[in-house]
C-alpha cells in the first residue's frame, strides 16, 4: 500500500484516506489505474472511489497512470476529496470498496 492511511468513519461505512503531507505519499498521489462511466474510480493501491455526480466532468481528462491525491473533504456523504496535483482538478468522492 502506498502511503500511510488514517481510518475516517462516514456514518457506518469505513473511508480509508491517506493523510496529507505524509512522507511516502508523494506530491504527485497514487497512480489511477481505471476510470469508469458511471463515476468509479479504481487506484494503483487497490481503492476503488465513487465520484460525487456534480464532479465527474471534473475527471474527464484524468488518464490512467495519472497520479490521484486522496484527502478529507469534511463532507458528510462525500467524506474524501480525489486532487488532480498536475491539473488542479478536483472531485468530491466517497469509498467505493476495493479493487480485487
Amino acid at each position: 500500500m502506498i502511503g500511510l492511511v488514517a481510518m475516517v468513519l462516514s456514518a457506518c461505512q469505513g473511508v480509508v484516506v491517506p493523510m496529507p503531507g505524509v512522507v511516502g505519499l508523494g506530491a504527485g498521489g497514487v497512480p489511477l489505474r481505471g476510470q469508469f462511466p458511471d463515476g468509479r474510480l479504481d487506484l494503483a493501491d487497490g481503492t476503488r472511489w465513487v465520484v460525487q455526480p456534480a464532479g465527474q466532468s471534473a475527471t474527464l481528462r484524468w488518464r490512467a497512470g495519472d497520479g490521484v491525491r486522496v484527502v478529507r473533504s469534511g463532507h458528510p456523504v462525500w467524506p474524501a476529496l480525489l486532487i488532480h496535483p498536475r491539473s488542479g482538478t478536483k472531485a468530491l468522492a466517497r469509498a467505493g470498496g476495493r479493487v480485487g
